[in-house]
């Protein structure tokens, strides 16, 4: 409902603690915290772009030392290399694919609203 009268030209100003439910209904949010305006913006601008890649292989350490040694950013994560990279994943999977390690998993990173939000209130802090 609340969608729909947005799509229908109405503005709606919803007041919530339910995140998740604020990424997927509203076009703009502001982050409010300390009694003080955080962050303001279009959702999609508040979270960012995906930046970071999770991917599972069979040799994670070989894994994290072919891609820092390619230049880009990997830190082994809990059974996961989490990759850092603004290029195309295609690079990091030919990087991969060349050293003869293949790929089992790649997941885009994203942050949530939530994510953004637990951040900002707590560097106000």
């Amino acid at each position: 409902m609340i969608r729909g009268l947005g799509e229908r030209g109405v503005t709606v100003l919803l007041s919530s603690h339910i995140l998740a439910e604020v990424q997927q209904v509203c076009d703009a949010a502001t982050i409010i915290g300390h009694g003080q305006m955080l962050a303001s913006g279009p959702v999609d601008e508040l979270i960012g772009t995906s930046t970071s890649y999770r991917i599972s292989v069979a040799d994670l350490e070989a894994a994290a030392s072919v891609l820092d040694r390619a230049g880009f950013t990997a830190e082994l994560l809990e059974g996961q290399v989490i990759v850092q990279t603004t290029k195309d994943p295609s690079a990091l999977t030919r990087v991969l694919a060349t050293s003869g390690i293949y790929l089992s998993e790649l997941v885009p990173q994203r942050a949530d609203l939530e994510t953004v939000f637990l951040q900002l209130t707590e560097a106000a802090q």
